[in-house]
């Protein structure tokens, strides 16, 4: 029972995100991760459908566990596309930055930058988070270099490194996707 709240949930929040991402045309700044929570919508919607209207609880955690790992899995792919396609050096003025708490009282941080590129204003978050007592050197309205994607100037980046926390969404994106293959043979 609390699984398929979860998985109502889930759809829900994915759902409105799409439309969002839909409705500003998101797409066309950020194609890469929109595509990831698109698709983790659909993903989340079936199972829904299946929870409703099938039963089959095997099926069902095939499908989670599925999900699960191909959301985790897109968004390392999404991190590594960003390393490797953000190669492109400007200066952005420093705008502040996200905070996103997690579990266990650790919280992620994104700056977020303006700057021109091909006479369009943009006003973006880094694609990858990096740690607080890096932000704690900048100050707001300073330029500082930052590395875009040129063909997608609103992905952007502040360092050109793999993080340690894109290996740990690997991990735990293998992990699902093998819990939910030996599940199904089970």
């Amino acid at each position: 029972m609390v699984m398929e709240a979860l998985v109502y949930i889930l759809t829900l929040l994915f759902g409105v995100s799409t439309v969002i991402i839909i409705k500003n045309k998101r797409y066309k700044v950020v194609p890469f991760i929109c595509l990831d929570i698109i698709l983790t919508f659909a993903g989340f919607a079936i199972t829904s459908f299946v929870i409703l209207f099938v039963g089959n609880e095997a099926l069902e955690a095939l499908l989670i566990m599925s999900v699960f790992g191909l959301f985790l899995f897109l968004l390392g792919v999404n991190d590594i596309y960003a390393v490797f396609c953000c190669n492109q050096k400007i200066e952005a003025i420093y705008c502040g930055y996200n905070s996103y708490p997690g579990r266990y009282g650790i919280t992620s941080y994104a700056p977020v930058f303006e700057y021109v590129c091909n006479g369009t204003a943009y006003h973006e978050q880094t694609t990858l988070t990096v740690p607080y007592r890096l932000l704690r050197r900048m100050t707001e309205g300073n330029t500082y270099p930052i590395y875009i994607h040129s063909k997608h100037p609103g992905v952007c980046v502040l360092k050109r490194r793999i993080r340690f926390t894109t290996v740990i969404e690997f991990g735990f994106a293998i992990m699902f996707l093998v819990v939910a293959i030996l599940w199904q043979r089970s």
